[in-house]
């Protein structure tokens, strides 16, 4: 084959599997571009025998090339939500076959403690095995049970219950290890690993994920019309940790969650959404969103104060703004234009993917013996990334997409 040939194949394909996909109608071509390179990188990403998603379609750039619960349950998401649910359910399938069964399994360094039945390793090869570094993350478990949960949302009748009873006993085991994983001080869950860090955090991250864990569980089980006593055990544990985040996390004086993952912007956000801790009606929700909005504002206006800093994972708090403010017109296009930088400056040029982080630089040009500067969008680390964008794409699905599903996929 020539190379025009394999471009030509290439491209009726995509397309082809691109006709039907259901993306956000931005109303913007060059932000759908962006949504639609985000899916086929996925679905690249997809591995055709084990199901997991990979979190860079880079196979040559390992850690990112493997498969990472947290990751793949966002991306999992997204596919559904683009109607590929096929993919997505082989997608939690993949974390059933790999949940730890007994305590002690998969471990890096069984003298620490950290193989917890019902947990996951930090990642993993296709083949199941235990890929790079740490045990066990708590984000990474609740994640994985919103995963589970949230698939189901996409299915109706017998094939939603048939899938729900196939991952209803790993829903179970991940769940009920969130309910005794308990700091008997505080009634939050205790320091653990998060978001792939060296040291053991307490923040808001781990609180989240605990969160959207339990609340995920409860309402497979609902669902399913599963033991009664799952559910009165889950929600004894919500019931705990929900006051818990409320007095140790958050400040009333400035009117937001204060603890985040060594005050990172972008864990902070899934207090928010996925979490929904407060209704996005709630003035809380609001003064969150703002405080967030207002540590990212550099960045998007290319302030000197930004220039040559890592920025990670934006989308995380354009999801957590658009949840707050997709009924508030005014605020609504925050979220709204710098989602529009994101998609349609942040990417690399042309290829319309990104790095895991993003930076400001100023670049120097010299013609004609003159020399000017650019300020402009630099990304970098795990060329394509897969979740950077899927957290995009979810922002988008939230403005301009399925926001019904979205804001009440727990029901009360």
């Amino acid at each position: 084959k020539t190379a025009e040939t394999s471009m030509q194949e290439t491209g009726t394909y995509w397309g082809a599997r691109m006709q039907h996909a259901k993306i956000p109608d931005t109303k913007d071509a060059g932000m759908k571009k962006t949504l639609q390179r985000t899916l086929i990188n996925i679905l690249l990403s997809t591995n055709r025998e084990a199901g997991g998603i990979s979190s860079s379609a880079g196979t040559t750039q390992p850690p990112y090339a493997m498969i990472w619960p947290r990751d793949a349950a966002m991306m999992g998401f997204v596919l559904d939500c683009a109607g590929f649910h096929e993919e997505a359910e082989r997608n939690s399938l993949f974390f059933v076959a790999t949940q730890r069964q007994n305590a002690g399994e998969q471990c890096y360094k069984p003298q620490a403690g950290d193989c917890y039945k019902g947990t996951w390793f930090q990642c993993y090869y296709a083949n199941g095995k235990p890929s790079w570094m740490y045990d066990f993350e708590i984000d990474e478990v609740g994640f994985s049970i919103w995963m589970f949960y949230n698939h189901a949302l996409f299915l109706e009748g017998e094939k939603q219950k048939a899938y729900l009873r196939k991952v209803y006993p790993s829903i179970k085991l991940a769940a009920d290890f969130l309910t005794t994983f308990k700091d008997a001080q505080t009634g939050l869950q205790p320091r653990a690993r998060e978001d792939d860090l060296m040291w053991k955090s307490q923040t808001t991250l781990g609180a989240g994920a605990t969160l959207v864990g339990l609340k995920s569980a409860i309402a497979a089980a609902k669902l399913l019309n599963e033991n009664s006593g799952d559910i009165q055990r889950w929600t004894k544990r919500q019931q705990e940790l929900e006051p818990a985040i409320l007095k140790y996390f958050w400040k009333e004086k400035t009117n937001q969650f204060e603890s985040a993952v060594y005050g990172n912007f972008g864990p902070r956000g899934v207090i928010l959404w996925p979490a929904m801790y407060f209704p996005a009606s709630d003035s809380r929700t609001d003064g969150h969103a703002q405080a967030i909005y207002e540590q990212i504002v550099p960045f998007f206006e290319k302030q000197d104060q930004a220039l040559n800093k890592e920025w990670w994972y934006l989308g995380k708090t354009t999801l957590a703004m658009a949840y707050a403010w997709r009924n508030n017109p005014e605020k609504r296009k925050l979220a709204e234009n710098d989602l529009r930088i994101l998609l349609n400056e942040v990417c690399t040029p042309d290829t319309r993917v990104y790095g895991e982080t993003p930076m400001v630089r100023d670049v120097y040009e010299t013609r004609d013996g003159k020399t000017t500067t650019k300020r402009v969008f630099d990304n970098r680390v795990g060329l394509p990334c897969n979740i950077a964008p899927a957290y995009m794409y979810m922002t988008a699905e939230m403005l301009y997409g399925n926001a019904t599903l979205m804001e009440n996929m727990f029901p009360n």
